[in-house]
């Protein structure tokens, strides 16, 4: 339950694929240090001005988006400062961010609890709304077995915790088909559907009556805002951003978020020797090895997985050089995730070690076949 201070609500709509995402990280600074834990989390619902394509933070941007199509159809492209999927933006999909410390009692101590809180709340807003929805692992709220919305969370090594989640208002099926390359490993846990047949609208899950009038995005954000106040018992004060943000958003929009580097990590390396996709239960693993002799060279390890950056950097580390046997991978794979012991800390949360090291053993033994 809240504390009783009243939460800061942000409303704003328009924003583009940079700033947009800046925005987020630019609200994140205001919870960092002592002071940090003791103010109130923010909730911003917002849309993106049409369109924009984003991968998750650990996702290879050319692997899971179609580049050539949104350059020639001018859709910018990002990545999250979150874990998760990739997914198109625009003016009929909500956006959902909610900034907290971890050490605030409105907040969660761990990323998991504040993700399981907070679809809650995205849940109880359509329950209100008349539509039934319910939350399937890893990260998907469903209608009728189809996803309406997918979430996302991280934690920056200032204890700051981010939730973000889409909703879809609406949905460009035809959009979607051309800018997201289909991923048969994750179609794999919804057989015979088509891709289309995966995604659900509220407008389409809406009760008979009105249909069109209420499945709007200003509809979507009221529902949603009264299940987040419903769900952590919190009010809700809204307070738009200040001058001193706006500015902050567009100089890290500039510096981060429109960076090559920050867009294009995470890509597969010049000189791999083999890759390796697989779903597991922490999500979707894309790695790619490089061998010099019978030593790794170079493994990188992608998805959309959640988990920390520095985490995955222990990981690639350990990796190097080592020996390309899968006893001597699951060795340096259990040796990061037992120097972090805590389970919602692991570098690839929900992904076991043994489940790692046989995707990276599975890249190995594909550079092994080539000719």
């Amino acid at each position: 339950m809240s504390t009783g201070t009243p939460w800061r609500y942000i409303a704003d709509d328009g924003a583009l694929a940079a700033e947009g995402l800046a925005a987020d990280e630019v609200l994140m600074r205001g919870y960092a240090g002592p002071a940090g834990a003791t103010r109130p989390p923010t909730l911003r619902l917002y849309t993106y001005r049409s369109h924009a394509a984003l991968v998750g933070l650990f996702q290879d941007m050319a692997a899971e988006i179609d580049l050539e199509k949104c350059n020639r159809l001018g859709i910018p492209v990002n990545r999250r400062p979150t874990g998760g999927g990739a997914m198109v933006m625009g003016e009929g999909q909500l956006g959902v961010a909610l900034m907290a410390s971890r050490h605030h009692p409105d907040g969660a101590c761990r990323p998991q609890e504040l993700f399981c809180r907070c679809t809650t709340g995205i849940i109880a807003g359509l329950r209100e709304w008349g539509i039934h929805a319910v939350r399937r692992p890893k990260n998907d709220i469903e209608v009728n077995g189809r996803n309406i919305a997918g979430a996302a969370v991280a934690l920056d090594d200032q204890d700051v915790l981010l939730f973000h989640t889409s909703l879809l208002v609406d949905i460009d099926y035809e959009l979607l088909a051309k800018v997201l390359r289909l991923v048969p490993e994750k179609a794999a846990g919804k057989p015979g559907m088509a891709p289309a047949q995966r995604l659900t609208s509220v407008g389409a899950e809406l009760p008979a009556g009105g249909r069109a009038a209420k499945a709007t995005i200003d509809q979507a954000r009221e529902y949603v805002r009264r299940g987040f106040a419903h769900s952590f018992g919190a009010e809700l004060a809204e307070q738009p951003f200040t001058p001193r943000e706006l500015a902050d958003t567009e100089a890290l929009a500039r510096s981060k978020y429109r960076s090559y580097e920050w867009i294009n990590q995470n890509a597969q390396v010049i000189g791999t020797s083999g890759t390796a996709v697989a779903q597991t239960s922490g999500g979707l693993l894309r790695i790619y090895v490089s061998l010099t002799g019978n030593l790794l060279k170079q493994v990188v390890i992608s998805g959309d997985f959640f988990g920390t950056c520095s985490g995955l950097a222990r990981l690639e580390a350990a990796l190097k050089w080592t020996p390309a046997d899968y006893c001597a991978i699951l060795r340096a794979v259990k040796s990061v995730y037992a120097a972090v012991g805590d389970d919602e800390a692991q570098p690839l949360v929900g992904v076991s070690a043994a489940e790692l090291s046989h995707v990276v053993w599975r890249a190995v033994i594909e550079s092994c076949d080539e000719p």
